[in-house]
């Protein structure tokens, strides 16, 4: 995985590069340099309404009572979106523009939940919602709905601590009551 992220650190930029150098051979420089900042301005743009419309759906999600699965993730495509946008280059902003698009980002987070469901023994229960095909996979990539289980029951009882017979001191204003579990 370094080996990865260190090769994408390199070979991004250097891929950026080349196609700068091919674009701006075939329409020019300036024209290149004006096609980055107004994909980078359309972008940010673009960026801006759909992350107010992410945040509307994110409060209403929260008003009925639901946890804003689907506003969450779009909330950090939207900024992986941003950040390539911003990011001058051709390849980073065809990225991030097609991180725009809601049927992608959705796409990309159901792979990534589907690949950690795979990986690791891991359960998702969202708080206060009735069982149901959203209510243990938020991206609906499961094909039946798992039944909801309560968990193991554990029977119990409470014992109140019984005063022990003996003189209450007072220290300091306050009462020394040597019949609190604190104080045995």
């Amino acid at each position: 995985m370094p080996f990865l992220i260190l090769a994408l650190f390199i070979g991004l930029p250097i891929a950026e590069i080349a196609v700068l150098i091919k674009v701006a051979d075939y329409i020019d420089l300036w024209p290149t340099i004006l096609l980055i900042v107004f994909t980078a301005v359309i972008g940010v743009y673009l960026l801006r309404l759909q992350g107010l419309s992410s945040l509307a759906r994110a409060q209403t999600s929260l008003n009925e009572g639901r946890l804003p699965v689907n506003s969450i993730t779009d909330a950090v495509g939207l900024m992986l979106a941003g950040a390539f946008l911003l990011t001058p280059g051709l390849i980073t902003d065809t990225l991030g523009f097609a991180l725009l698009i809601p049927a992608v980002r959705h796409g990309i987070a159901g792979y990534f939940f589907n690949k950690a469901k795979k990986s690791a023994n891991i359960k998702v229960d969202i708080f206060g919602e009735a069982p149901g095909p959203q209510s243990h996979d938020p991206f609906g990539t499961s094909d039946q709905p798992r039944p909801r289980s309560e968990g193991p029951i554990i029977e119990g009882q409470v014992i109140e601590p019984q005063p022990k017979p003996g003189k209450s001191k007072k220290t300091k204003g306050r009462s020394s009551d040597k019949s609190s579990p604190w104080n045995q």
